[in-house]
C-alpha cells in the first residue's frame, strides 16, 4: 500500500458529513464537539466548522462565534507549539484516529483553563476536508492525580531529607529503604532492598532485632527506641537507634522503621563522661575546696579536699548547713544570680573551721543540662594572717621611719623616689613640688646650692649608683655650717636581686661640735698629764737626789753609834731609816709611773710564759718565800715593748707576794681568760690568778687609784704599782678588772696585743 494519498483518495476513504448530520448525530452528545476545517493542511489555520451545544456551554462561546475561531484559540500561548506538532499532517495523515497522549489545556471565554482529553477523526464535512474532535473534561482527575503527585513528593522528600532513615519491612525483607538510611550505611538504595535487615546487624544483636519484630508483628510490648549495631558497606561498625511502628502496607502488616545514627553522639557523649571523669579526678587532687550545688543549695558534688576538711560527705544537703554551719543561706550568696550566668569572688569566714577562704561563684552545666553552680574555695587563713602581720610590720616600720632621728631615703632600681620620711624632707629642705616628682635626680639637683662640694656630691651618688654592691659612709659638708653623715646601701631581694638603694642622713653637726671640743680638751689633758708627768719626774728625780745622801748618812750613823744608843734611841733611829726607804721607793714608783706614757716604738715579740717564770723567781728570792707558779700552755706571744710587759707582770706578781696570806705558800697561777664582748680587736684576753688575801667588794673599784692601798696591810706598798698595771693595759689600748674574794684570793683579768699576721 502507498504511504502518500492523493487529496480525492482521502475524500472518498472518510465519511460525509453534512451540517443535518452534525446535529442529529453529535449536537446533542453530553460531551464537547467540534469540526475543524483542515483543508489547508496548516495547523495554524485550522478553523472551526462548527460546535455542539455541549461544547458552546463548557467553554462559553456560541456557535457562531465558534466559527470565527481557530482551533489554537482554544490553546495556551505556552502549548500552541506542540499542539502543533502533534497534530502536524504528517504524523496523522496516514491514519484517520487522533487520540492526545497525554490530557491538553484548553481555555474557555473567561480565561479558566480546564484539562482535557481529545479525540478527532478526519470526516468530509459538506465537501471539505475536516476533523470531528471530541473533547473530555479531565480537570477534576488531573487535579486529584496532581495532588496525589504533589503529596507523595512532599512524603518522599520528607522522609529523603530527614536527617533519620527510613525502613519498611514486610515479611522479614526490606521492601522501601530511603537514601538517607543507604547513605549511613554506605550502600545503595537497590543494594539494600530486598535483603533482610539482619544482614546489616552485629551478630549480637540479629537476637534482640527478631525478638523485637517478632514481638511487634504479635501486637506485644516493644520499646519505643532501642539500640543496636550494623555495619557499614565498608566494613566501619556503627551505632543506631530505632524508632519501629507497625503499619499496614498493600493489605499487609509491616513494620516502619525510623533509623538515626547516634555513633558520633555516642562518641560525644563517652568523651563527655570522660572529661566530667577527668574533672572529678582533677578537682580531687586539687588542695582548694570545691562542691557544686544545685539551685536549692544542695550540694551535688563536693571534691576528696572538702571531704577530707569536714570529715564527712554532705552530698545531698544544703551546702549552708552542711559546709557553713548555717541556718539559711550565707549572707551575699547570690546563688540564683550565679546559676543564671555571674560569676561572684568574695572572702567568707568559715564558722565550722574558723578559716577564712577566698570564694569563687561560677556557673556550670552538668552532663543532663541542668544549671547548677560551681565553688572554689581557697584556704586564705595564713595569708590574711600573714597581711595582717605585713600590715603591723608596715604601720611599725613606717612609725619607726617617722620617729628616726635620720632622715630615710630609699630609690629604686630606675631612680625613683619611693619611700621617704619627713625628717628627710626638712632636713634638706625640700618641697612638695620637688617632693612629688619622685625623681631622685630632681631631688639632688635641687640641693646643690646647699653644699660646700657639689660635684664631689654628685660624682658620689652617680658611682654608687653604678656599683650597687658597695656600701658607703661619708660626711657632707653644706654651706651653713651642718654636717651629714650619709649612710648608702644596696637594697636586696631575698634571692639576692638588686632592688634599689637606701640612703639614711644623720645630721652630725652637734656631735661634730662636742668631738671637736672633746677633741681639744683631750689635747689639753694630755698636755697638763705630759706638764704633770714632767713635774713628777722631775720632783722624784730631784727629792730622790738628797735622798740618798740622808739614807746614806743614817747608815753611817748607825753604824758609828752602835752600842752607844739607848733603846728608845735605837727605835727612833730605825723609823727614820725606815721611812726613808719607804720614801725612794715611793719616789722610784713615781719615776716608773711617769715613765709609763712613754712609747718608744721598739715593739718585739715576748714570750709571757718567759717573763712570767722569770719575774716570779726573782720577787720569790727576794722576799724570801715559798711561791708555785701554774702557766697555761695557751699563753700567747705578746707584741709589745719588753720594759712595759716586765712592769706589768712585775708590778702585779710582786701585788700578790706582798698582800699573801700569812703561813700559806702562795699560788700563782696565769692563763688565758675569756675574751670580754669589748675586748679590742688584736688583743688577747690574760689573767693573773692569786690566793691570798683578797680584797673587799666596797674597795675593789679604788684600787687602781694612784697611791691607793688595801686596808689589809697599809703599810706594805706605796699605792702605784697597781695604777703602773692600769696605765700599760690602757696605753696598749687594752682594759683590767678585778674579781677577788677576801679570804681566797683575787684574779686580774685584761688584754694584750698580739702580733698581727
Amino acid at each position: 500500500m502507498s504511504k502518500s494519498k492523493t487529496n480525492n483518495d482521502i475524500r472518498e476513504s472518510v465519511p460525509l458529513v453534512g451540517r443535518e448530520h452534525f446535529s442529529a448525530l453529535l449536537g446533542r452528545n453530553p460531551l464537547p464537539v467540534f469540526i475543524l476545517d483542515v483543508e489547508t493542511g496548516n495547523p495554524e489555520e485550522y478553523l472551526f466548522l462548527a460546535a455542539n451545544k455541549a461544547a458552546c456551554d463548557q467553554y462559553g462561546y456560541s456557535e457562531v462565534e465558534f466559527r470565527k475561531m481557530k482551533m489554537l484559540d482554544l490553546h495556551t500561548s505556552e502549548d500552541s507549539q506542540k499542539v502543533l506538532e502533534d497534530v502536524a499532517p504528517s504524523r496523522n495523515s496516514e491514519y484517520g484516529e487522533y487520540s492526545s497522549t497525554r490530557p491538553g489545556r484548553h481555555v474557555k471565554k473567561d480565561g479558566t483553563i480546564i484539562y482535557v482529553d481529545v479525540t478527532s477523526h478526519r470526516i468530509n464535512y459538506e465537501g471539505r476536508q475536516a476533523r470531528v474532535a471530541i473533547a473530555r473534561d479531565v480537570t477534576e482527575k488531573v487535579q486529584t492525580r496532581k495532588s496525589f503527585q504533589e503529596s507523595e513528593e512532599r512524603y518522599r522528600m520528607l522522609v529523603e531529607r530527614n536527617h533519620a532513615g527510613v525502613s519498611l519491612v514486610q515479611d522479614g525483607i526490606l521492601i522501601f529503604v530511603s537514601q538517607r538510611l543507604a547513605e549511613i550505611l554506605g550502600y545503595d538504595v537497590e543494594e539494600m532492598e530486598g535483603k533482610s535487615p539482619l544482614e546489616f546487624l552485629h551478630a549480637q544483636d540479629v537476637a534482640v532485632m527478631e525478638e523485637n519484630m517478632r514481638r511487634r508483628q504479635a501486637g506485644l510490648e516493644v520499646p519505643g527506641i532501642y539500640p543496636v549495631r550494623a555495619f557499614r558497606k565498608d566494613g566501619e561498625l556503627r551505632m543506631l537507634e530505632i524508632i519501629g511502628s507497625l503499619v499496614t502496607w498493600d493489605g499487609k502488616l509491616a513494620s516502619l522503621g525510623s533509623i538515626v545514627d547516634v555513633t558520633d553522639q555516642k562518641k560525644a557523649e563517652e568523651t563527655l563522661r570522660e572529661s566530667e571523669e577527668n574533672l572529678r579526678r582533677m578537682l580531687d587532687a586539687m588542695e582548694d575546696l570545691v562542691y557544686v550545688c544545685t539551685s536549692n543549695y544542695d550540694v551535688d558534688f563536693l571534691n576528696k579536699a572538702l571531704i577530707d576538711e569536714l570529715n564527712q560527705d554532705v552530698k545531698g544537703e544544703p551546702c549552708y548547713k552542711a559546709i557553713f554551719d548555717r541556718n539559711k543561706p550565707c549572707i551575699g550568696c547570690n546563688l540564683n544570680g550565679v546559676i543564671k550566668g555571674e560569676t561572684e569572688r568574695y572572702e567568707l569566714t568559715n564558722r565550722r573551721t574558723d578559716k577564712i577562704y577566698d570564694v569563687i561563684h561560677a556557673p556550670f552545666r552538668k552532663v543532663d543540662g541542668t544549671l547548677c553552680a560551681v565553688h572554689f574555695m581557697r584556704d586564705i587563713t595564713e595569708r590574711k594572717n600573714m597581711e595582717e602581720k605585713l600590715k603591723y610590720n608596715y604601720a611599725l616600720l613606717e612609725t619607726q621611719q617617722e620617729v628616726s632621728p635620720d632622715g630615710i631615703l630609699i630609690v629604686n632600681k630606675n631612680r625613683e623616689m619611693v619611700s621617704f620620711n619627713q625628717r628627710f624632707v626638712v632636713m634638706w629642705e625640700l618641697s612638695s613640688n620637688i617632693v612629688d616628682t619622685s625623681s631622685d635626680e630632681i631631688a639632688i639637683n635641687a640641693v646643690l646650692d646647699k653644699l660646700v662640694d657639689p660635684e664631689e656630691f654628685v660624682s658620689r651618688v652617680n658611682y654608687l649608683y653604678e656599683h650597687p654592691d658597695l656600701k658607703s659612709r661619708e660626711e657632707v659638708l653644706l654651706k651653713d655650717g651642718r654636717v651629714f653623715d650619709r649612710h648608702s646601701s644596696a637594697m636586696l631581694s631575698s634571692d639576692m636581686e638588686y632592688l634599689g638603694r637606701i640612703w639614711f642622713f644623720r645630721d652630725i653637726t652637734e656631735q661634730k661640735q662636742a668631738e671637736e671640743a672633746l677633741k681639744k680638751a683631750k689635747e689639753d689633758l694630755e698636755k697638763k698629764n705630759e706638764e704633770m708627768e714632767a713635774f713628777i719626774y722631775t720632783a722624784a728625780h730631784d727629792l730622790r737626789t738628797p735622798l740618798i745622801s740622808v739614807r746614806g748618812f743614817l747608815k753611817l750613823m748607825k753604824k758609828e753609834l752602835v752600842g752607844k744608843l739607848d733603846e728608845k734611841s735605837e727605835y727612833h733611829l730605825e723609823r727614820v731609816m725606815k721611812n726613808a726607804a719607804h720614801f725612794d721607793n715611793l719616789l722610784g714608783d713615781l719615776l716608773q709611773f711617769s715613765q709609763v706614757g712613754i712609747d718608744t716604738g721598739q715593739r718585739e715579740e715576748i714570750n709571757l710564759s718567759t717573763v712570767a717564770r722569770e719575774i716570779t723567781y726573782e720577787i720569790a728570792r727576794s722576799y724570801d718565800i715559798e711561791a708555785s707558779l701554774v702557766i697555761s700552755e695557751k699563753l700567747s706571744i705578746v707584741n709589745m715593748q719588753s720594759s712595759r710587759v716586765y712592769q706589768l707582770f712585775e708590778n702585779l706578781i710582786t701585788n700578790s707576794v706582798k698582800f699573801k696570806r700569812s703561813g700559806i705558800p702562795l699560788e700563782l697561777e696565769i692563763g688565758v681568760g675569756f675574751p670580754d664582748d669589748d675586748m679590742p680587736e688584736g688583743h688577747v684576753p690574760v689573767y693573773v690568778r692569786d690566793n691570798g688575801v683578797g680584797i673587799e667588794e666596797d674597795i675593789q673599784g679604788e684600787i687602781f687609784g694612784l697611791f691607793s692601798r688595801p686596808a689589809a696591810n697599809s703599810e706594805e706598798g706605796t699605792g702605784v704599782g697597781l695604777a703602773i698595771v692600769k696605765r700599760i693595759v690602757e696605753e696598749e689600748g687594752g682594759s683590767i678588772r678585778v674579781e677577788s674574794t677576801p679570804g681566797e684570793g683575787t684574779t686580774f683579768y685584761f688584754s694584750l696585743p698580739v702580733l698581727e699576721e
